[in-house]
């Protein structure tokens, strides 16, 4: 699970994901190592990973 909030705050190339359509349109990459966005976006396995939380233990 990634909280996306602190990468919008950073604007620039960011900025789009504030807009849910936008967000929404992500897919996973063919080679399933990255997700991306129709322009370009994309967010790799290894920074998912480090902006990622933790997995929580179902209650």
């Amino acid at each position: 699970m990634i909280d996306c909030a602190p990468l919008v705050k950073k604007g620039g190339v960011y900025a789009p994901l504030a807009a849910a359509e936008y967000f929404k349109s992500v897919k996973t990459a063919p080679d399933r190592r990255y997700i991306e966005w129709p322009d370009g976006l994309d967010l790799c396995a290894d920074a998912l990973w480090l902006e990622g939380a933790p997995a929580r233990e179902p209650a």
